[in-house]
């Protein structure tokens, strides 16, 4: 008697899709959440991207922080069917407009903050 695991397989996957999905979600809900004030410009080119780095770069991009959200990715991201690597790309330097090269709101950057706290929230 042969065991037929395919079904099981597909479920697992859909499950490590779905998971993929809510962590990268959250993580560049949080970039975008926890960005200075000063940053609108830098978030507007923050991209999320499935299966290759997005290396977008628009000076003059300017979404605002609820539709660099909503543009960036989010709907690839949540079409992904299979599970694939997920990039998330900041294609503006922050210091880009600031003499100290860093904010006094996020001196240690966004990124570095919001990563491990969703690696633990996830227990990784």
């Amino acid at each position: 008697m042969a065991w037929d695991l395919s079904h099981i397989t597909k479920q697992v996957e859909e499950q490590a899709v779905e998971h993929a999905q809510d962590i990268a979600l959250e993580m560049y809900r949080e970039i975008n959440e926890l960005g200075p004030i000063d940053t609108s410009r830098y978030l507007s080119n923050i991209f999320i991207s499935v299966g290759y780095p997005d290396d977008t770069k628009d000076w003059e991009r300017y979404l605002g922080r609820g539709g660099a959200y909503l543009e960036n990715g989010r709907d690839e991201v949540l079409k992904m069917k299979h599970l694939d690597s997920i990039y998330i790309t900041a294609n503006i330097d922050y210091s880009w407009d600031l003499e100290r090269g860093q904010s006094s709101q996020a001196p240690d950057g966004v990124f570095r903050v919001v990563f491990p706290a969703v690696a633990r929230k996830h227990g990784y």
